[in-house]
């Protein structure tokens, strides 16, 4: 699991896969430009995060995520 001590994620245990010294996620101070990436504290990608589905169709999205 993640140290929540962690400089890097900010205790998150996912990082930016692009801007690999910033937290991943929307909000502030998280990056969300590119995908998540694991964080050296999170090895094995443990920390349960909330499941992102894409479509090409946004008529048929039954929640938008905020």
């Amino acid at each position: 699991m993640t140290d929540k001590a962690c400089e890097v994620c900010k205790g998150t245990g996912w990082i930016c896969e692009n801007h690999m010294d910033t937290p991943w996620g929307n909000g502030p101070g998280q990056c969300d430009c590119g995908a998540g990436k694991n964080c050296l504290c999170n090895p094995n990608g443990e920390v349960e995060w909330q499941a992102v589905y894409a479509t090409t169709e946004p008529e048929e999205v039954k929640e938008w995520a905020h």
